[in-house]
């Protein structure tokens, strides 16, 4: 069992913390950070723990389109980007730089017990522009045609819960 719970700040910045069980029986709150990451013994005390610091439980059918939604942005700057080679960059550095944060994403998530991800990676210099894909499934390369179906997968659960 996996829970994921998030908290919304003041400025808008979104943290998210998962309660998962561990075969020794332990709970473990992953908070992101190494320093506020705790056990318990029960799912009582690591909710508390969380409610306590703000933080809510979002459900699984959430999650789950916020993964598909992500999942689709990258697909969909890997078609647009796919000719990148051919394309001018900017004549700014700011410009440049603009384009590689709007054009580089990541995004991971669990599938069929199976853990994805994929990454779009573009870098502009002077005069080219660089586009390139990274996909995983459970740590070992794969090709964007695993990753649709994952998607088209993924899409068909949220179908099947309504």
């Amino acid at each position: 069992m996996k829970e994921v719970w998030r908290i919304t700040h003041a400025d808008g910045m979104t943290e998210q913390a998962t309660i998962e069980q561990f075969s020794d029986g332990e709970w473990f709150v992953d908070m992101g950070c190494s320093l506020w990451n705790r056990f318990y013994k029960s799912y009582s005390w690591a909710r508390k723990y969380l409610e306590r610091n703000g933080y809510s439980l979002v459900s699984e059918e959430d999650v789950l389109n916020e993964n598909i939604a992500e999942l689709e942005e990258v697909i969909q700057i890997a078609e647009k980007c796919k000719n990148a080679y051919f394309w001018t960059p900017e004549k700014s550095a700011g410009g440049r730089r603009w384009n590689e944060k709007k054009y580089s994403k990541y995004t991971e998530w669990e599938e069929g017990g199976h853990e994805w991800s994929a990454r779009t990676i573009m870098e502009q210099s002077c005069h080219n522009v660089y586009f390139r894909t990274e996909y995983t499934k459970d740590n070992k390369k794969t090709n964007l045609t695993a990753v649709r179906n994952s998607l088209e997968r993924m899409k068909g659960e949220v179908k099947c819960s309504r």
